[in-house]
């Protein structure tokens, strides 16, 4: 009996950690919204957003900027002039989050610009408006990639570390009832009693 509810344990808590480890590295990839804008004119634009991650220590909104020249020291002077907001909406068009940015906030972090982070928000689906209040001066182009990616450190991945403990503890505890019991069993688990008190 023990044997068996330490067993399930084990498969209970595995299956977590798997689940667990498989949505980690779907975040890692996951682009909760993408949108073409053109960052140089006024304008607003809109786009679905369907947020999947909420242990995310943020999120930030990119810009699929390709130019060999841009580094963290003059990113600004790239998009300078630009300024507007970036607003979250649930379905019935409540605002969840709003950020603003300009060329000052904006950062370069791994391949491409950020041009907004925020705290996460409860799973769904959502809109996402982005308000150019003031173009970009300098940007080359019209049609300018913008996409949403969570941000993870790594730590995000503890749950399925410490599920994955808890299954590999039980299981070990379950093979350690096995070892003793097992013995026990061979030996007097299937003995019969006869008729004159004699086994």
């Amino acid at each position: 009996m023990f044997i068996l509810a330490f067993v399930g344990v084990s498969i209970y808590f595995g299956i977590r950690a798997w689940n667990w480890n498989s949505d980690f590295h779907e975040w890692i990839d996951a682009k909760p919204m993408q949108m073409t804008v053109d960052l140089r004119t006024p304008s607003t634009h809109s786009a679905p957003f369907t947020q999947t991650c909420v242990v995310a220590h943020s999120q930030s909104i990119y810009v699929a900027y390709e130019n060999p020249d841009a580094n963290d020291k003059n990113i600004a002077e790239h998009f300078a002039g630009l300024k507007g907001t970036v607003t979250i909406r649930n379905p019935t068009g409540t605002e969840i989050r709003t950020e603003h940015f300009d060329a000052e906030s904006i950062r370069l972090w791994g391949d491409d610009p950020t041009l907004v982070g925020f705290r996460p928000f409860s799973n769904g689906e959502y809109t996402a408006e982005i308000e150019i209040q003031h173009g970009a001066s300098k940007i080359e182009g019209t049609q300018h990639e913008l996409y949403a990616r969570n941000d993870l450190c790594g730590l995000e991945l503890l749950p399925a570390y410490v599920q994955g403990a808890i299954s590999a503890v039980a299981l070990l505890i379950a093979i350690v009832i096995a070892c003793f019991t097992a013995p026990l069993v061979a030996r007097h688990g299937f003995r019969t009693q006869l008729p004159d008190g004699k086994g």
